[in-house]
């Protein structure tokens, strides 16, 4: 048995979708940490859907939370803008999952829905289901993962379909939430100016040329300059952060 764990946060454009890919489970868990839109409200009317809610402290945290309200020890991790197509439904129920494996399963990304072959979204591998008995997510603010320690990794061989970035906005929303976590997460490293010019031109290259972005078309391009954004802004957010630690480590204590 596997129950179903999703993380929400004003979900209400995706997630009646993705819900509704999850009939067959019996158990289904929404953690909301912050909905200011009717996404509890959707999610409260599926039988087989449980909903709580927790502050947002980290999506790695968030994922290890809703693990713990599940009913089963199977957990299958499932993002809000996400879902399961019928032939991965029914692999799943019907699955002889091992205890000591941790299994990674292909994602189809869609841009207003077309398929991204390239730009290194494609094939896009995510370990998303795994035993909460032996294993469990790292605690990363963001680009969390399972942990796989002393766990073999096997291949589920049916998708998900992830419709993401369903305009601008979710690219400008997304850009400034994932930099500024990058920068918590990473407060250990050094950046300068320069490391966030050459990072973002990097990743720019890398997404556009090495990964053959061009073949996607517009889509491709804008994948390419959301992710040198991204780049550029999380490592100036990142020496910004330093600069804020530092000054506030040699600011003397008060005296008792």
């Amino acid at each position: 048995m596997i129950s179903v764990c999703i993380l929400t946060r004003n979900s209400s454009d995706t997630i009646k979708r993705a819900l509704d890919s999850l009939a067959l489970f019996d158990d289904v868990v929404v953690l909301d940490n912050g909905s200011y839109d009717n996404t509890m409200e959707i999610a409260e009317q599926y039988s087989n859907v449980r909903v709580f809610q927790n502050p947002f402290i980290g999506f790695g945290k968030l994922r290890n939370i809703a693990a713990t309200y599940a009913k089963h020890d199977w957990i299958f991790a499932l993002d809000s803008d996400e879902e399961l197509p019928k032939d991965t439904v029914e692999a799943l129920l019907a699955a002889k999952l091992e205890k000591g494996c941790v299994y990674k399963v292909k994602s189809h990304n869609f841009i207003d829905g077309k398929f991204i072959r390239h730009s290194g979204w494609y094939p896009d591998f995510k370990h998303r289901i795994y035993n909460r008995t032996t294993t469990s997510f790292d605690e990363k603010q963001v680009h969390e993962d399972v942990i796989r320690d002393g766990h073999q990794v096997k291949t589920f061989p049916h998708p998900i379909y992830h419709y993401s970035y369903r305009s601008i906005s979710d690219f400008l929303t997304k850009m400034e939430q994932y930099s500024t976590l990058f920068a918590y997460d990473k407060d250990y490293k050094k950046s300068t100016f320069l490391t966030a010019v050459t990072h973002s031109l990097g990743a720019f290259f890398k997404t556009y040329i090495i990964k053959l972005g061009f073949l996607d078309g517009v889509c491709g391009l804008l994948i390419a300059k959301y992710n040198s954004d991204v780049a550029f802004y999380k490592y100036l957010k990142l020496r910004e952060r330093k600069k804020l630690l530092q000054k506030s480590s040699a600011i003397p204590s008060k005296p008792v």
